[in-house]
């Protein structure tokens, strides 16, 4: 199985000493999932660090009869629903791999654990939860801003590989759209480019 990168990615956010980057790599397991794989189902407990070392995987939540699309995450970066996670609460979404995945797994309470023997792992890890606190407060101002085709665009210009990798029905739940109004989107602006 290959390597996982978990300990540079934090040090992107934090520098990481060499005992801190061997007590996460006693604790982390990485484990390979084929696509359409669901990793956490709604109404149980996230009990692991999520970390997605290389694929694609979604989290989404049921409204009526649809499945709604709440994030998309692809390599490399954590994931995951930090409610259930940080108050141990049944969750309301649904993760699944959208392709073949390996995500680093570790357990919450050993992670806890190792917040308290290095707090460069805990500095990393709330630096990076205050970067998803921002790309979410971007998001949400995209989704409730923004015309369906300037949503489109902020994805073709800052999260291309969205584009390239998710299913369109995918991309218009992301963006709140129907997926006609996501294929009409897309021919304009194709056309245009031509």
């Amino acid at each position: 199985m290959s390597q996982f990168e978990i300990q540079p990615y934090l040090s992107l956010f934090h520098p990481l000493s060499d005992d801190a980057r061997k007590a996460i790599l006693n604790v982390a397991e990485l484990k390979e999932y084929p696509a359409k794989t669901v990793l956490l189902s709604e109404g149980s407990i996230q009990k692991n660090v999520l970390y997605l070392n290389k694929g694609l995987v979604r989290g989404y939540f049921h409204m009526e009869d649809k499945e709604v699309t709440l994030w998309i995450c692809y390599d490399p970066d954590s994931f995951g629903d930090p409610e259930s996670f940080f108050h141990q609460v049944p969750t309301d979404l649904t993760i699944e791999t959208l392709e073949p995945s390996q995500v680093v797994l570790i357990p919450r309470q050993s992670w806890l654990e190792l917040f308290d023997k290095f707090p460069e792992i805990e500095r990393a890890s709330r630096l990076v939860s205050q970067s998803n606190v921002q790309k979410l407060y971007r998001r949400i101002k995209v989704l409730n801003y923004s015309t369906p085709e300037e949503k489109y665009r902020y994805l073709l210009e800052n999260e291309a590989q969205i584009i390239q990798r998710t299913p369109l029905k995918f991309i218009a739940s992301y963006l709140n759209i129907t997926p006609e109004t996501l294929s009409r989107i897309r021919a304009k602006i194709y056309q245009t480019k031509e």
